[in-house]
């Protein structure tokens, strides 16, 4: 599911869709990897199991942002090299 919406980032960026689309993918990454980050927070849980889930859930919607941003570059690029 991570590919997919990735690669739905890249295609709306080659078909000049809007900027605040990365966002909205950025966000249903970091919904989607929920799980992950509260398994790290019961494993860790001697840091605070809150205070885990909030850094690591932090740090990958950063990562997500910056993923989703290069996916939509990446197709705006392309759309750009074509009509060149």
């Amino acid at each position: 599911m991570d590919y997919a919406l990735l690669a739905l980032a890249s295609i709306m960026g080659f078909g000049d869709g809007p900027w605040y689309l990365v966002l909205i993918v950025a966000a249903l990454l970091t919904l989607l990897s929920s799980a992950r980050h509260k398994a790290y927070a019961n494993r860790y849980s001697d840091f605070g199991a809150a205070r885990v889930f909030a850094v690591f859930a932090m740090v990958s919607a950063a990562n997500n942002i910056v993923f989703a941003a290069m996916s939509f570059g990446l197709g705006r690029g392309v759309a750009w090299l074509i009509s060149a």
